[in-house]
């Protein structure tokens, strides 16, 4: 692919990422009906049938299968980072796995990912207006952690249809426009592999929100995992400058305000569970989709909501950031996270005793 962008590559791409998946989708769906990779009703789950968790490994096999299909360098330990996550998703899917367990393996998935990627920070001044960088040693561990993170809030806002990957797909619109804009081109394995998750991603909210009678699939864990370790990886490659002169194609700043919301969230809820005495990865029904839902929106209306939020979100750490540079930027999207983290705690108080009034009333 040219370095430039055209109409046609941005087809070609999107096409490509999305063909892939879809084709990926019908061969895996019968056979994770027959190894009973699926999701059955019950319990937090209100879904109708077992249906199949197949999103992260279609996307997994789209990745690997994409350079025999472009003139890109085959992502290499990027995607062995990606694979270790896939078939950890996979067993706990299947047999459900110790949140412990897991932790360790998204460690090693970003360490692989930041070692042998290169994934890493390593110049943190555009939060503060200075040129400060750090020593390479400090940049990985650093690296390793943030992309941990990221790893899981993709996974823990992956509560209703859409959501994850509907993110996702934005988070990534927003960097890609964000690089061209600002500084015209950038690598070609920079653009095709945001341009083909983005096409695979959206091939996969079709069947995901039901365009598609009787083909409903879900993420999965491995689906939502590595969505989270490949945004949180070209995230890095982008603010350490993905263009071929060394660039910076956006202020550092602005990855908090486009991924606000699953940061956010996640973050949080972390914090909230934390403060009760429970395990940070304990289930409950206190995700700002939840929030949502139990003010009186439908799925579908929430799943809009929250993404005019994150437009919001992103529209307005761009304005603050391009008229006030990264430090206000900043501090503002700490203050907006603080506010949201008092009032997710008031409400999920108030919830909690509501739930404690009703069995008691029972």
């Amino acid at each position: 692919m040219s370095e430039h962008l055209t109409l046609f590559s941005i087809i070609q791409a999107l096409a490509m990422g999305a063909a892939l998946v879809g084709l990926f989708v019908l061969v895996l769906g019968p056979l994770a009906l027959r190894l009973r990779l699926v999701d059955r009703p019950g319990g937090r789950k209100h879904h109708t049938g077992n249906i199949p968790l197949i999103g992260g490994p279609a996307l997994a096999l789209m990745l690997l299968t994409l350079p025999l299909f472009s003139g890109i360098p085959n992502p290499g330990w990027l995607i062995m980072g990606g694979m270790v996550l896939v078939i950890t998703g996979i067993a706990d899917d299947r047999w459900q796995l110790s949140a412990s367990f897991k932790l360790l393996v998204q460690l090693l998935a970003a360490a692989i990912a930041v070692i042998g990627g290169g994934a890493v920070v390593t110049n943190f001044g555009l939060f503060f207006g200075e040129d400060i960088t750090g020593s390479y040693v400090t940049g990985m561990v650093f690296s390793v952690i943030a992309l941990t993170g990221m790893i899981n809030a993709f996974n823990m806002i992956d509560g209703i249809d859409g959501l994850a990957a509907s993110l996702a797909t934005f988070t990534l619109t927003c960097l890609m426009v964000l690089v061209v804009y600002l500084n015209g081109q950038a690598t070609p394995f920079f653009i095709h592999v945001c341009l083909a998750l983005i096409g695979g991603l959206c091939a996969f909210l079709v069947f995901n929100l039901g365009f598609i009678p009787g083909r409903k699939i879900f993420l999965g864990d491995s689906g939502s995992m590595l969505i989270g370790l490949m945004v949180g990886v070209l995230l890095i490659k982008a603010s350490e400058g993905a263009l071929d002169h060394g660039q910076r194609p956006f202020p550092t700043a602005m990855v908090l305000w486009i991924t606000a919301v699953p940061v956010m969230d996640t973050v949080s809820l972390i914090f909230r569970r934390l403060a009760r005495g429970v395990s940070p990865f304990s289930p409950d029904r206190t995700h700002f989709h939840h929030l949502i839902m139990q003010a009186g929106a439908a799925p579908r209306q929430t799943l809009g909501i929250i993404l005019l939020v994150a437009c919001a979100m992103a529209g307005a750490g761009w304005g603050i950031t391009s008229l006030f540079g990264s430090t206000l930027s900043i501090i503002l999207w700490a203050a907006i996270f603080l506010s949201y983290l008092v009032v997710s705690i008031m409400v999920g108080r108030k919830l909690r005793k509501t739930a404690s009034a009703s069995k008691l009333s029972a």
